[in-house]
């Protein structure tokens, strides 16, 4: 009886934590590559990267975690005020960054969600 109340508890901790949160994308995004490379990529909806995104920015508004640091891995956009950086398991979007990038909420990503994206950064 104890575990299962300890899952309980568990599971309602988490969800607790989780965020909902909204974003956009502007109507031209620009993908950065590697900081190495300097390589940019423009990104519209006509491209199916921009389209995959922004349909799973959409669908997964909600349960976002709170976070902070920052990752090494993936691609990086821009759209507005916020940062979008997806890797081969998460997406995650920063704040502040014009001035000093800052990681605000992370979310799991499955592995065969935004391929197109995560393919540019190999």
């Amino acid at each position: 009886m104890k575990q299962v109340l300890l899952v309980v508890l568990s599971a309602l901790l988490l969800v607790s934590c989780s965020k909902p949160f909204e974003i956009q994308l502007d109507p031209e995004v620009t993908v950065f590559i590697s900081d190495e490379s300097k390589q940019n990529v423009q990104l519209t909806a006509e491209n199916q990267e921009y389209v995959n995104l922004n349909n799973w920015l959409r669908e997964n508004n909600d349960s976002w975690q709170i976070t902070s640091g920052q990752y090494d891995e993936g691609v990086y956009l821009t759209s507005g005020d916020y940062g979008i950086q997806v890797t081969d398991s998460h997406v995650i979007i920063y704040t502040d960054i014009k001035r000093k990038p800052k990681a605000l909420y992370i979310q799991r990503v499955g592995r065969d969600e935004l391929l197109g994206l995560k393919q540019m950064a190999k």
